[in-house]
């Protein structure tokens, strides 16, 4: 087992990537789901051997923080024994309701499992970074997400765009799915031809296609969602994305054994299968446990990346300025704190940035001069003093 120490490398149990905090695994489940079992065990394998802190990330993965080079390999013993498919190969991402979505327009998992075996091929010449999303469309759709390939289900077929988001992806076409598919493995095979550095973005197209603009904004994993079968989805969010292991365990340990647990981008836990007469019961815990339970919760609009004390490469406690900033903050506004000039968990929406450096905060981006204010007054608050790495 061998630790990653390239940034951009996407980490895995076999190679967890190196971080200020020591390192770091990410999982995404290849069903898309966890039982309440699988997610407490993972919380518990993760407070043995890890800091104790998780994460659902922007994507919607499972990061789990602070091992060691000791800690890696029993932890992975520990996680191989709750019986969890992983993905592998060129990430292929479908929403987390693809397939029982009842404002979804097609199901995504066919067409996207379809891609996954035929690219295994090329897994190994494309840069780990190389990523093709297929949304289905629904409450909870990709637009937000940044993808080499993005496939979204229109009424007419399936829009093929490249490099970017729903706003930004270049589209190229709109085809039926056996044609998407050839598409699709063709862009990557160009991709591989080229080089592992090789992106999307960068790729010369002949003709471009004029659509219809699709919604870009990342929607709020928080909220009731409809499903296929005529019961509902129950979605919320951990509070800036992050939680403790013992928070974790309290909430999948609460949940009848039928339910599932679906991540979502944007820090999102989404409860499929909540027995009607626990749900009272389950909201009322969820809420004790800060988990964000109301869409229009001003923390939804925070970023923040671990910070210190966690991490020792950070400049700013920006968990306890994301706290304290969330009643200054307006809805509308979009703030990643980052506690050094890595950057990390920087969103893919236009966003103010407020960055941790051994000299003090910085700021980058537009926003109105209030929250500039409150964004330098609390940074320098929550700024944290020591020696260079």
């Amino acid at each position: 087992m061998t630790a990653s120490l390239r940034r951009g490398a996407c980490p895995s149990i076999s190679a967890p990537m190196e971080t200020g905090d020591g390192l770091l695994v990410r999982l995404a489940p290849a069903s898309g789901q966890l039982s309440p079992r699988q997610l407490a065990g993972i919380a518990e394998a993760a407070q043995r051997h890890g800091s104790g802190l998780l994460e659902v990330t922007r994507r919607g993965n499972l990061q789990i923080r602070g091992l060691s080079s000791e800690s890696t390999e029993p932890f992975a013993d520990e996680i191989s024994t709750l019986d969890i498919s992983v993905t592998s190969g060129v990430p292929v991402e479908t929403g987390p309701l693809g397939g029982i979505d009842a404002q979804e327009i097609a199901d995504p998992r066919p067409l996207a499992a379809e891609i996954r075996a035929r690219a295994t091929p090329l897994s190994a010449l494309l840069g780990p970074k190389v990523t093709v999303t297929v949304d289905g469309g629904g409450r909870l759709h990709l637009g937000a997400l940044l993808a080499d390939v993005k496939l979204t289900a229109v009424h007419d077929g399936w829009q093929v765009a490249i490099g970017g988001n729903a706003a930004t992806a270049r589209v190229l076409a709109v085809l039926d799915a056996t044609k998407v598919v050839d598409t699709t493995l063709n862009i990557l095979q160009q991709l591989a031809e080229r080089s592992r550095t090789a992106r999307a973005r960068d790729l010369p197209v002949e003709h471009l296609l004029s659509s219809t603009p699709l919604c870009s904004n990342q929607p709020s994993p928080v909220g009731i969602f409809p499903l296929k079968d005529g019961s509902s989805a129950r979605g919320f969010a951990l509070a800036f994305g992050q939680i403790d292991s013992t928070g974790l365990c309290k909430f999948a340990r609460a949940l009848n054994q039928t339910a599932a647990i679906r991540l979502a981008p944007g820090g999102g836990l989404i409860v499929t299968g909540l027995a009607k007469e626990q749900e009272a019961t389950f909201d009322s815990l969820v809420a004790r446990l800060g988990f964000v339970t109301r869409a229009d919760d001003r923390r939804l609009s925070i970023v923040a990346c671990a910070g210190a004390p966690a991490c020792r490469s950070a400049w700013v406690a920006t968990r306890s300025l994301a706290a304290e900033l969330a009643s200054h903050i307006k809805p509308r506004h979009l703030v990643h704190l980052s506690g050094c000039a890595k950057g990390c968990a920087r969103p893919s929406a236009p966003a103010v940035t407020l960055t941790g450096t051994p000299n003090g905060c910085v700021l980058e981006g537009e926003a109105p001069p209030d929250l500039r204010a409150a964004l330098i007054a609390l940074g320098n608050r929550y700024f944290v003093q020591r020696e260079s790495a």
